[in-house]
């Protein structure tokens, strides 16, 4: 990616005419850097089912002999295997239940500061209740469709909205008081701040409406550092 991205680069730097032009060339540059060198993952429309917080692989070899013993018993149907398909039923049971209360008193004792112990809370709770049914008084019964729902409640949240005047809306007084000398007119960036910004990018967060990911700019930092500092100028 770097060779690349320095290919596309060498000797543009200089030629970019505006700002627009210099911003064009360096998201284009990046954008198929990353489409051309980071392998992308299809993503499911399924989501892998998470396993249980308590699952432990005590619970596992349980549930796993569970199996077995009842695939015996279906294939041979004896009393012995019936007895055993049974003890391993019960034996998994017990194995769950101890793993379970085990999880728990360990997520009560450190139940301070512990986002586990509100998440797993919120797990066991039942399902939220959908909105609805809403009373119209209109035309006298309930509303059970989510589209007329959906509408009802936005025209009431639209009715108790504040219409504001925007035709007379007053001029602010100009912040800056002193002499056209004084004035901010140019802002110069030098490459090491554009550097030093750089390596402040936290690589743990997603793009932004640009599509350019914060830990590739920092792997290339000292490829785009240059025409970075040219379109901040």
């Amino acid at each position: 990616m770097r060779r690349l991205v320095k290919q596309k680069l060498k000797g543009t730097v200089t030629r970019a005419k505006s700002l627009k032009a210099a911003w064009k060339l360096f998201k284009d540059t990046i954008i198929e850097a990353q489409l051309k060198c980071i392998p992308q993952i299809k993503k499911h429309s399924k989501r892998p089912k998470k396993e249980s917080p308590w699952l432990n692989h005590h619970v596992k070899e349980a549930v796993r002999d569970k199996k077995v013993s009842f695939k015996k018993w279906k294939s041979n149907p004896s009393e012995i295997n019936r007895k055993e398909q049974k003890h391993c039923q019960i034996k998994c049971k017990h194995v769950i239940r101890k793993a379970k209360k085990d999880f728990e008193e360990q997520l009560a004792k450190n139940s301070k500061r512990n986002k586990m112990f509100f998440k797993y809370i919120r797990s066991r709770k039942p399902a939220k209740k959908p909105v609805g049914p809403l009373d119209d008084r209109a035309i006298k019964g309930a509303i059970k469709d989510d589209k007329a729902i959906a509408e009802k409640l936005n025209d009431f949240f639209a009715s108790i909205f504040t219409a504001e005047d925007v035709g007379e809306i007053p001029e602010s007084a100009p912040s800056f008081v002193g002499d056209e000398s004084e004035e901010l007119s140019r802002i110069e960036v030098s490459l090491e701040e554009v550097l030093e910004q750089i390596e402040k990018l936290n690589v743990n967060k997603s793009p932004g409406p640009d599509g350019i990911h914060p830990r590739v700019l920092k792997e290339l930092k000292w490829k785009i550092a240059e025409l970075l500092s040219v379109v901040c100028n």
